[in-house]
């Protein structure tokens, strides 16, 4: 690939034109710092339209800190116009992985650059190949997505907030209860299993009331837990799951509420540990005691026997038929 090393006027680049762009950090301080005092030392890559203006291919920051500094002019390379449209996308996705790991963001706009410029499949899968970007189709295809969702969604990417599968979903949903979404699983800090327990049970519930899932995210109850500004972010997080859950599995999840309740009552100490059914599915109750010699045995066999006479024993063994009722 040709190009000519110039100086033109920064007012004949098209700082509009984000064909090419391909980072997702606008932040211009440091590098406006460092041309300021060292000068511009790598130029940006540059091409023209049909209307002969200058379009940036890579280096969209360096002419930005440019023209925040005052300057009239910079030096460019001018790539020739002989250069097809996937040369000059391929040019900006190398420069632009050469200085830095492209993260998820920056890496589905680089597919769907190669996809505008190069319709054939199999030249497609060789330039990635080149580029270093993900070749398989079917993750390609779920990648190039990351780039046309919302913003709020992208920005939860790009702050580790929101994992690709999780995005993924979002995108398959509504796109305002997406939103609203990716806002809360930024805001309360979720961890992505969390977030797919969520969206689980977010889904199960619509399917299983036939009501939309935007209606359920407007719930008063959900709303005025979420804006609280007396509860903390772990405590909204944890009421958040348990709001979802007991709409989904009220009858689970009232026997766990009962079961925590009477276990206090019990009083066993803590060498003993009370182990709850899966799901509360059966009714074997599994009682685990830690002992450091005899004297702790016999204080076990204490608990255990005072246990049989209190009546929250009774009430925890019998759990399976109140949810059953």
């Amino acid at each position: 690939m040709d190009w000519e090393t110039l100086e033109t006027d920064l007012s004949c680049i098209d700082i509009e034109n984000s064909t090419y762009r391909i980072t997702t950090d606008q932040s211009i301080e440091s590098l406006a710092a460092s041309i300021g005092a060292m000068g511009l030392l790598n130029p940006p890559f540059l091409t023209t339209t049909d209307d002969r203006k200058y379009v940036v291919v890579s280096g969209f920051k360096r002419v930005a800190a440019c023209l925040q500094l005052g300057h009239a002019n910079i030096r460019a390379h001018l790539l020739n116009p002989g250069c097809s449209p996937a040369q000059i996308a391929e040019l900006a996705i190398c420069d632009n992985a050469s200085q830095r790991p492209l993260n998820l963001v920056e890496t589905s706009r680089s597919l769907n650059l190669l996809a505008r410029h190069m319709g054939d499949p199999l030249k497609h899968e060789q330039a990635c190949r080149r580029l270093g970007l993900p070749d398989h189709p079917s993750m390609r295809e779920k990648i190039m997505r990351v780039c046309l969702m919302p913003v709020a969604v992208q920005e939860g990417i790009l702050e580790g907030a929101i994992s690709l599968n999780t995005a993924l979903t979002l995108d398959d949903m509504d796109a305002e209860v997406g939103v609203k979404l990716a806002g809360m699983f930024r805001d309360l800090h979720l961890s992505h299993s969390k977030q797919r327990e969520i969206l689980t049970n977010l889904d199960d519930i619509a399917r299983r009331d036939r009501v939309a899932a935007r209606t359920l995210l407007e719930d008063p109850q959900l709303q005025a837990l979420l804006s609280d500004p007396e509860t903390s972010r772990s405590q909204k997080a944890n009421m958040v799951r348990h709001h979802f859950r007991s709409k989904r599995l009220p009858f689970l999840t009232f026997t766990e509420e009962v079961f925590q309740k009477e276990s206090k009552k019990l009083t066993l100490g803590d060498t003993i540990r009370l182990q709850v059914p899966s799901g509360f599915e059966s009714r074997e109750y599994v009682f685990t005691i830690g002992i450091k010699d005899l004297s702790d045995l016999e204080k076990s066999i204490k608990s255990l026997q005072n246990a049989l006479n209190n009546p929250a024993l009774k009430n925890i063994l019998t759990l399976k038929s109140i949810r059953t009722e």
